[in-house]
């Protein structure tokens, strides 16, 4: 028995981030970075899976 599975996804995404960085310097009160980013993907996937049992011959032998 063979059973052949298709799998496709489309996969979009997007995503925020803003974090801090730095030491601030307690007499200026300077040194503290703002980083702020966005983020977009895109992604496709096709998949095919292929199940068989039972034996069969391959490439001149029994499986």
């Amino acid at each position: 028995m063979a059973k052949a599975v298709y799998t496709r996804n489309d996969l979009d995404s997007e995503w925020t981030s803003l974090y801090l960085a730095g030491a601030p310097d307690p007499l200026t009160e300077e040194g503290l970075l703002a980083h702020a980013s966005l983020y977009q993907a895109a992604d496709e996937e096709e998949i095919v899976d292929l199940f068989i049992s039972g034996s069969f011959s391959l490439l001149g032998q029994e499986h």
